[in-house]
């Protein structure tokens, strides 16, 4: 059963739960915004020193994201320990979308215009981020979240690391093997390049619906990642342009030094990408070659797989603190959209909707 209240939060519903916490839909009576609780029980965990580590990422998380405001990352409002029941949480923007794991899963391939702009955005994005001292570690398609005007989000913070910050664990394997970069594979000093490689995996992955480092368990995934070539992408997809073959070529370099240096460098080749490939299919003849699907037709038909910042679909069995609740915090339909805090009166959360921000598991 629900609790009514969290700190000044009224509770309006239940949107996930995994093994240590459960994330709610709320309103913040001072000012009528609603926003989604990720909680989280620390007493839950076995042993004294788990809890210890549980609570620091989960601080953390609030720590890192809670400094970043952009239009491509989920806002952190507020982080409390409620004194009436133990129960630490972070109050997130509620933000309506799917995110990109369940999309690539329903719709297959999407269209490549529409992959390269959701690229472009999350580079900047993490461009942002990483100005900021703040690197996720955790850049997959299950956080990222797509909403309703094709905006993208990046979600989950939870195991992001601040420069600053003394509390990340030396050697510790922190976020999802496919999209590791090699150094955090081999559990060596990660900085915000490994970010990039993983964005550049996450790429890939739209572009041909396949990983690009795959393999039938956790020690042939590492290893290829680690000493492993892709399959080039053109050789999959037929009519791919070749720049792009060069971002992937670029983005996955295993030297963090040959890789892209900032996220901003990988979205404005994107961005140049983009505005070719418009340039060139307005100069095409439009009775011989038809436009693809625009990405706003999928995403209305993926209505009902709506997902809540940080969520795992219904029924959908979710374990620990690494568990695949996708991340999204939603707008009630007929607001502002994404990045916008709602403001929309009490309700339920809808049929269908995901739980917010507790942190992906799967890829």
């Amino acid at each position: 059963m629900s609790p009514e209240k969290l700190g000044r939060y009224q509770i309006l519903g239940e949107l996930g739960k995994g093994a240590m916490g459960v994330v709610y839909l709320a309103q913040d009576p001072i000012i009528g915004r609603q926003v989604a609780l990720k909680t989280f029980r620390f007493e839950i965990a076995v042993e004294d020193d788990e809890i210890e580590q549980f609570r620091a990422r989960f601080l953390r998380e609030a720590q890192s994201a809670g400094i970043l405001n952009h239009p491509h990352i989920v806002t952190i409002h507020d982080v409390v320990e409620d004194p009436n029941t133990g129960v630490f949480f972070i109050a997130m923007e509620y933000v309506k979308g799917t995110d990109l794991k369940r999309l690539m899963k329903r719709q297959g391939r999407l269209p490549l215009g529409f992959v390269i702009d959701v690229v472009a955005q999350i580079a900047e994005g993490l461009d942002y981020a990483h100005a900021k001292g703040v690197v996720h570690r955790d850049v997959k398609p299950a956080n990222i979240i797509i909403t309703a005007d094709k905006q993208a989000k990046i979600t989950d913070f939870g195991i992001a690391r601040v420069n600053a910050s003394n509390l990340t664990v030396e050697g510790q394997l922190l976020g999802t093997p496919n999209y590791m970069a090699p150094e955090q594979i081999q559990g060596r000093e990660v900085d915000h390049r490994a970010d990039l490689f993983s964005l550049g995996v996450l790429l890939y992955e739209l572009i041909t619906g396949t990983k690009p480092f795959a393999g039938e368990n956790l020690t042939v995934v590492t290893h290829r990642i680690v000493h492993g070539e892709f399959e080039p992408p053109d050789g999959m997809v037929r009519g791919l342009p070749p720049q792009l073959s060069k971002v992937l070529s670029r983005a996955l370099q295993k030297a963090p030094d040959e890789r892209y240096q900032r996220g901003s460098e990988m979205a404005d080749e994107l961005r140049e990408l983009l505005a070719s490939k418009k340039e060139k299919r307005r100069d095409e003849s439009s009775d011989a070659h038809r436009p693809p699907a625009s990405s706003s037709s999928f995403l209305a038909a993926d209505e009902a797989a709506t997902h809540y910042a940080g969520t795992v679909a219904p029924g959908t069995a979710v374990a620990g603190d690494v568990a695949p609740m996708a991340n999204t915090m939603a707008v009630p339909p007929g607001s502002a959209g994404a990045g916008a805090a709602g403001a929309a009166g009490p309700g339920a959360p809808p049929p269908g909707g995901c739980a917010a921000g507790m942190g992906g598991g799967g890829g």
